[in-house]
């Protein structure tokens, strides 16, 4: 009998930069992938004749949202500060959701900036922002 109810389970996502695979996701979106260009361009000339071209730019930014709390904070700042220090904070990253077949993964990234420093009176958040050489993106379907 086919199954007509789909779960999504959110601690089924995994992120990796390197070896350290980050924990303690924030409340709401806690992962962005966004590709810098599209997949082609368009061209339409005057008569109305169009034309693609093939973007070769497969570079994106990635932002990770995790608690304030995490202690994948230290390790993403240790990253940082060594790529700072003398350019050692390149890793690979993957992010796979065992809900689904969607895979992202980058060879080369890195952490682009520092989260802003904010504090409040409750915890809050830290959005991490990445940057890849050559994302490879699949978005796949859910998995029961």
């Amino acid at each position: 009998m086919a199954n007509d109810v789909q779960t999504y389970d959110p601690l089924r996502n995994v992120i990796t930069c390197g070896s350290l695979t980050i924990s303690g996701y924030g409340p709401d979106s806690f992962i962005k992938i966004t590709r810098s260009s599209p997949i082609f361009t368009t061209q339409v000339g005057a008569g109305g004749d169009v034309a693609r071209s093939r973007s070769q730019d497969k570079t994106a930014t990635i932002e990770i949202t995790i608690m304030q709390t995490s202690p994948s904070n230290d390790q993403l700042s240790a990253l940082a500060k060594a790529d700072e220090i003398d350019g050692s904070g390149i890793f690979p990253f993957m992010m796979k959701d065992l809900n689904s077949t969607t895979v992202c993964s980058a060879q080369s990234a890195w952490v682009e900036s520092w989260p802003d420093m904010e504090r409040a009176k409750e915890t809050g958040v830290c959005v991490w922002k990445l940057a890849a050489a050559k994302m490879n993106v699949f978005i796949g379907g859910g998995i029961t």
